[in-house]
């Protein structure tokens, strides 16, 4: 008796094809994969081929561990795939992932933009800020929180804010310049926070903040017109001096205002107003003619500047009331004794740091020589250039002249307390050799 012929089968190693009793096929893969083993009956041999060559093609592409996944999880990642395709996006489904996870779920967590700015001033003031940069950075969080939300998460903060905030009608450029370097900052910091002692982390170090991202780095710096320096000529410093010591103290129903040293220490010494602020009359010493002042922590933190005075200034400031242990500015009601010594000089007008940029203005004039001015204003050596730049051409020989000459004799006619300073037209002339020589003749007769 013939046997009977067997089905044919396709020839494959794995996995395997079994006929069964019933007509059935099952496609058996043998060892177990991911911890079971795969057993599916198929009613024809056509179609256990099918689903054979397919976990053929599943193992040679992913290995076992696709077969981790369900049918539905292969589904939702074939329908990301191809929804990333048409976007556009060839990367590869876990470097999007990763992305996401980096953007939407920070290392550090979520938190506000008000949070975030508590925690950002409270570390700018433990690593020691000046007090006056400080008012500065606090207004200037609390107008973008406001602006912005304070209870908008930071990660969800866009460039389109950011940008929106910085273009608002009304603000100046050099406003939108100084809040786009606050937001930068702000924002650095949700990046790499600095560490419990204060000390920035490095550019280059991993990301372990509150985002991923800083969103202002995509949008440009706002330009502001180069303008140069303002200067006073000699008629309008005259009528500030005159009004600064005109109400230096109380004189019957008039009103101090006090701000003589400040005028004194920028039209004739060049002291910011940063610096000015920070002095103590313990730090100027003056001598009869002439004076020094040490000013400490400059712009540019190079230690204590030591600045000699001219005769001129240290006259000045003998008129000027002091506390030998007090400071020389008086913060009290600053801005508003300030707008009332402008008005009784006579001007409304004023541009920042014009005191110090007419003290630069006559010191190159008459020095001619850039090198001096440089170290007289507290420069470093690379801004001698744009100091040459700025300065040179701003004021005429005989108007610097006259500035330097506005001593207190000049402006006051009885001025109080002033050591009157040596004149060469004052010096008695020297006797003749002849009328000498005949004294010490008589003298000794």
């Amino acid at each position: 008796m013939a046997r009977p012929k067997k089905l044919t089968r396709p020839a494959q190693d794995w996995p395997k094809i079994r006929n069964r009793r019933n007509g059935t096929f099952m496609v058996d893969s043998g060892t177990p994969i991911n911890g079971h083993r795969i057993q599916k009956v198929f009613p024809t041999i056509e179609s256990a081929s099918t689903y054979a060559a397919a976990l053929r093609i599943t193992h040679a592409n992913s290995g076992q561990n696709a077969f981790a996944l369900t049918d539905g999880q292969r589904d939702d990642a074939r329908l990301a795939l191809e929804a990333l395709t048409s976007a556009g996006i060839t990367d590869s489904l876990q470097k999007v992932v990763a992305y996401f996870l980096l953007h939407h779920r920070p290392p550090a967590g979520d938190v506000t933009l008000a949070k975030l700015c508590e925690k950002f001033l409270d570390n700018r003031r433990k690593a020691g800020l000046r007090d006056r940069s400080m008012i500065d950075l606090e207004a200037r969080t609390k107008q973008f929180t406001a602006a912005i939300g304070g209870e908008v998460l930071v990660k969800e903060i866009t460039e389109a804010q950011v940008e929106a905030y910085l273009n608002r009608p009304g603000i100046s450029a050099l406003n939108a310049k100084n809040d786009y370097g606050t937001a930068r900052a702000l924002f650095e910091f949700a990046m790499r926070p600095r560490d419990y002692r204060g000390r920035k982390t490095r550019r280059d170090a991993a990301i372990t903040g509150w985002i991923a991202r800083n969103p202002v780095l995509a949008i440009q710096l706002p330009a502001v017109p180069e303008s140069e320096p303002s200067v006073l000529n000699a008629a309008t410093a005259r009528a500030l001096l005159r009004a600064a010591y005109e109400t230096r103290t109380l004189d019957g129903s008039e009103q101090r205002i006090g701000l003589l040293p400040e005028i004194v220490l920028g039209l004739f010494a060049g002291l910011r107003p940063s610096e000015i602020h920070r002095l103590r009359w313990t730090d100027i010493e003056l001598a009869k003619t002439r004076g020094t002042v040490n000013v400490r922590k400059s712009k540019n933190r190079a230690g204590v500047r030591n600045l000699t005075l001219s005769a001129n200034a240290v006259a000045w400031l003998r008129l000027c009331p002091r506390q030998e242990d007090g400071t020389v500015h008086s913060t009290k009601n600053f801005r508003r004794r300030w707008e009332r010594l402008k008005a009784r000089a006579g001007f409304s007008g004023w541009a920042q740091d014009c005191l110090r940029h007419t003290y630069a203005s006559v010191h190159y004039r008459l020095k001619q020589d850039a090198g001096r001015t440089r170290a007289a204003l507290g420069h470093s050596t690379s801004e001698t250039g744009t100091l040459f730049a700025h300065y040179r051409a701003l004021m005429t020989e005989a108007e610097a002249k006259r500035i330097s000459g506005l001593t207190p004799c000049a402006v006051i006619q009885d001025p109080d307390n002033v050591i009157p300073m040596p004149s060469h037209a004052t010096k008695k002339p020297s006797r003749a050799p002849k009328e000498k020589a005949a004294q010490v003749r008589k003298a000794s007769l």
